[in-house]
């Protein structure tokens, strides 16, 4: 088996910012925002302050939102894992679903951190809470809305990534 670790570094050739580094986004938000706590303690505030400009927007202040294309190095590592005598697995930080568009199939992915898109409840007794990150495709609102009236805040849905923090 062959099996490839990647992190920001091979998303950083398509734009996307790093982790780490003077002009990283850890360096930028995670002290402040960076957490499951600053969650827990400011939904809204979070998303505000933290997910969208961080993850969302392309650039402060803007409503475009951000678009990427996979780098040569995603494509690159789909072609190895697309050769029948191989046995490539992906193991990456990323949460920015580029393996997969470049091609690699997703049973071959591993993402550690979640995916960008890919939502929990962390509202205690939501029926989304104990269940596998799911897509807002999956998301049933309207059928969750009487699980979540005993919870007099409503639910708060996070983005998978979050709750690695």
């Amino acid at each position: 088996p062959v099996v490839f670790v990647t992190g920001s570094g091979l998303s950083a050739p398509s734009g996307i910012p790093t982790f780490r580094g003077a002009e990283g986004v850890w360096a930028k938000w995670v002290l402040e925002w960076g957490t499951r706590a600053a969650f827990l303690a400011d939904p809204r505030g979070w998303y505000d302050n933290f997910w969208i400009p961080a993850h969302v927007v392309a650039e402060p202040g803007s409503t475009s939102e951000r678009t990427y294309e996979p780098s040569a190095g995603h494509f690159a590592v789909a072609e190895v894992a697309a050769c029948r005598q191989t046995n490539v697995h992906v193991i990456t930080q990323n949460i920015d679903g580029l393996h997969q568009r470049a091609g690699l199939p997703s049973e071959r992915l591993v993402e550690v951190h979640g995916r960008a898109g890919l939502l929990k409840c962390v509202s205690p007794g939501c029926r989304y809470a104990a269940a596998e990150s799911i897509g807002p495709a999956q998301l049933d609102l309207a059928t969750a809305t009487a699980e979540w009236e005993a919870d007099a805040k409503g639910p708060d849905v996070t983005p998978d990534p979050a709750l690695r923090a």
